[in-house]
This record gives C-alpha cells, sequence and structure tokens, in this order.
C-alpha cells in the first residue's frame, strides 16, 4: 500500500465586516438595558412581603366578615355587599307618650326603617310593624283606621303624622322655656346630670345659642362660680364654659373626697381617754326621809302698795257704802251732810248726861 501524500491544513481568511461588528456591539448593549430594567423593575424582597401582608390582612378581614355575618344569618355575599347589615333593636311600645316619649319613638322608628330596609319591602309591612310598636291608647287610636274605617291609613308616614297630632304637646316650646328659666344646679348635683337638663330644656325651648353661655354660669353653683370666675373671660361658648365647669367640679369632689377621708383617719387615730371615778361608800340612814315643801314668795311691788294690802270690799246685793242699806248709792245716801254743816260737828261725837256729871265731878 503506498502512503498518501501529506497535505498541509489549509487556512481560511474570514473577512469580517466592520459594520456587522459595530451591530454585534449594539446588540449586546440592548441586552445589557433590558437586564437592568428587569432588575429594577422586579419587587424586592421587603416589597413582596409588605405585598403578603396586605394579602393576609385583606383575607382576614374578609373572614371575620364571614363569620359576624353567619352570626347574625345574614349570608357572606350580602355581608359584603351591604354595609347596613346590623339589625336595630326593636323600640318600646308606644302607649301614652310618657316612657317612650314620642319623640324618641318616632326616631327609632324612623331609624328602622332606614337601616333595616330590606325587611320592609312593601308599604304595608311598614304600616304592620308600626302598629305592632304600638299598645294600649296609642293603638286605640290607631285601630279604626288601621283595619276598619271611613279613612283607612295607606302610608306608614300617615300613621306616624295621625299620633303626631294626639301625642304631642303643643305648648311643649313654652312649657320648657319656663322650666329653663327655673333651672339651677343643686348643691350636691353633679355638673354632668346638671347639663345634661341644661342642653334638654335649652334644645326644646328652642334657648337662642348666644344666651346659653351667660344663662349656663348663672345656674351654676356659688362654690362652682368662684372657681370659674378667674377664667369666664375666655370660655366664651357655652361649650367650652361647659368643658371648664366638668373638670373643676370633679376636681373639688375628689378634694372633698380627700378632706373626708383624712378627717376619718383624723378621729379613727385620736387616743380613747376614759377616766373611772372612785366610787365613794353612800351612807346608809335609818332615820325617816321628811320632805318640806318651800311655797313661792308672793311678788312684792316696789312702789305702792301692793294689792294683797288693800281689802277688797265687797257690796252684796247694791248696798251703799256709807249706811249699808239697799236701795240706793252712795252719792244718794241720805245721811250724807247738809251744806253748811260744820266739820267739829260731824267729827266730835254728842255728849251724854253721864259724861257730863263726870265733868261736873
Amino acid at each position: 500500500m503506498s502512503a498518501a501524500p501529506y497535505t498541509a491544513p489549509t487556512t481560511r481568511h474570514h473577512n469580517r465586516n466592520p459594520e456587522q461588528g459595530v451591530q454585534t456591539t449594539s446588540s449586546g448593549t440592548q441586552i445589557n438595558e433590558s437586564i437592568e430594567t428587569m432588575s429594577a423593575t422586579q419587587p424586592t424582597e421587603a416589597q413582596q412581603l409588605a405585598e403578603a401582608q396586605g394579602q393576609i390582612r385583606l383575607l382576614q378581614k374578609q373572614l371575620d366578615q364571614a363569620r359576624t355575618a353567619s352570626q347574625q344569618g345574614t349570608p357572606f355575599s350580602e355581608g359584603l355587599s351591604n354595609s347596613a347589615t346590623v339589625k336595630l333593636r326593636d323600640p318600646e311600645p308606644l302607649t301614652d307618650g310618657g316612657s317612650p316619649s314620642f319623640e324618641n319613638w318616632q326616631i327609632q322608628i324612623e331609624d328602622k326603617f332606614l337601616i333595616n330596609s330590606r325587611m320592609f319591602d312593601s308599604e304595608q309591612a311598614k304600616m304592620a310593624y308600626i302598629f305592632n310598636r304600638t299598645s294600649d291608647i296609642a293603638q286605640k287610636h290607631l285601630a279604626p283606621r288601621y283595619w276598619k274605617g271611613p279613612e283607612p291609613f295607606t302610608t306608614a308616614a300617615e300613621m306616624i303624622t295621625y299620633l303626631a297630632e294626639i301625642m304631642e304637646n303643643p305648648f311643649e316650646a313654652q312649657d320648657a322655656r319656663i322650666d329653663f328659666r327655673k333651672l339651677a344646679m343643686k348643691e350636691e348635683e353633679l355638673f354632668s346630670d346638671f347639663y345634661t337638663r341644661f342642653l334638654h330644656l335649652a334644645g326644646v325651648g328652642k334657648i337662642p345659642t348666644d344666651d346659653l353661655q351667660p344663662d349656663l354660669y348663672d345656674k351654676l353653683t356659688p362654690a362652682l362660680q368662684q372657681s370659674v370666675l378667674p377664667f369666664l373671660d375666655t370660655l366664651l361658648t357655652s361649650k367650652a364654659l361647659a368643658h371648664k365647669c366638668l373638670l373643676i367640679d370633679k376636681n373639688l369632689r375628689r378634694l372633698q373626697q380627700r378632706r373626708n377621708q383624712l378627717r376619718t383617719v383624723r378621729l379613727a387615730s385620736r387616743p380613747v381617754t376614759t377616766t373611772t371615778a372612785l366610787r365613794q361608800p353612800v351612807a346608809t340612814s335609818t332615820a325617816p326621809l321628811v320632805v318640806q315643801a318651800t311655797l313661792p314668795k308672793p311678788a312684792t311691788r316696789l312702789y305702792g302698795p301692793t294689792r294683797e294690802s288693800t281689802p277688797i270690799r265687797k257690796n252684796p246685793e247694791d248696798a251703799c257704802f256709807r249706811c249699808k242699806q239697799p236701795g240706793h248709792l252712795a252719792k244718794d245716801c241720805p245721811e250724807l251732810p247738809k251744806p253748811g254743816t260744820d266739820v267739829k260737828e260731824l267729827v266730835e261725837p254728842a255728849t251724854t248726861d253721864s259724861d257730863s256729871e263726870k265733868d261736873q265731878a
């Protein structure tokens, strides 16, 4: 076998186009830019964690809504679509407008129709609900026109208006203004309780807003007025004055309670001193007990004779004080001396014969 002749490898020389090199370089640059753009737009780990936590919170909220809807007997889809899913409590039946009052009852009825509107899909349902939320006197007023009557109710608004004409007091505002003038805070009354009555009467009586601040100050207790007086120039509204009074009232009651506690502790810590006197032996005597009664002395007058010293003369049967004979008075007594009679004759007694003989002897 003859060996094959050796042939040297041939080298191929590729002619590189300069434009083709430029294109290769530009394509590499574009790839780098796209990589940088992707890395910039790609969220970081912190952002991914925040998004995950947000999704967890959203799922937890939906789970809570589902639990609440299941407890209330409402489908979950309805709970998500309708925000007003809370069932309001039924108002107390209206009787005579005392408790509850007609105004409060009307507010509760209207709120019930608004919040739980899905429960009242017709006007007849609203009318039936109003009739069932009344009793006694109020229901007696509605009964003739609700079931049978010449002018039956057609809407729930007619029923409420009809009750308003009967239950509402036409002089309510006037009575409230009279009570507002008489209103005054008591010494032991809390300011919060007093302020509640103040606002109620002011609202019903339609007291002007500009008069509320001075009226509120005038109706406070003297102690509270004295405490608020240094700040009265800065308290330009009734709301600001009420807020200041509430703080001061709480502080005053706290100080009074503290004083009472200290007084109780002081009295409890005071030592109790008990003095025991030595008992002396009681002397017993066998002598009979003699009780001497002392009569009160008669009262004596300082000037003039006493009434006891002058005897009181009694004149029975209207007898004369001079001759003691009945039938005439002393001024008409026949024994009165006649005019012209000598006084000596009346004073000197008449001499008898025996007296004259004695004088001669």
